[in-house]
């Protein structure tokens, strides 16, 4: 089981984007970009972390740091495309669920698979 911490639980295999935390919607797709991936390896977590804001033409300008944050990770896999280009790269394009704690982050130009036992929104 899967605990969801800071926000809604999901359990369908749909692409997520918009994440429901207590005060709203968080979009990390048309509202932030992607700043780094963070791998901890004490704490077996891997962290993206995004630049957010809720209106998309301050992300550069006001934006502030959001991450959403993997424990207990295993079975790490990160790939990157064979014409991989930053640009592409930069903006989530989904986070799936499958197999209850299999997780697929889709950034475009990279992905990263793995089971995780956790799921935090850290703003």
């Amino acid at each position: 089981m899967v605990a969801f911490n800071g926000l809604a639980p999901w359990s369908d295999d749909v692409p997520k984007v918009d994440f429901d935390i207590p005060a709203g919607l968080v979009d990390l797709h048309n509202c932030a970009d992607l700043v780094g991936i963070h791998v901890v390896i004490a704490e077996q977590s891997v962290e993206f972390e995004f630049r957010y804001a809720p209106d998309h033409t301050q992300i550069e300008s006001a934006g502030r740091p959001v991450r959403l944050r993997f424990g207990s990770v295993t079975g790490l896999r990160i790939s990157q495309a064979e014409d991989f280009d930053i640009r592409a790269a930069d903006t989530l394009e989904g986070v799936t669920r499958h197999s209850g704690s299999e997780f697929v982050v889709d950034l475009g130009d990279i992905q990263c698979t793995f089971a995780a036992e956790s799921v935090t929104l850290i703003q």
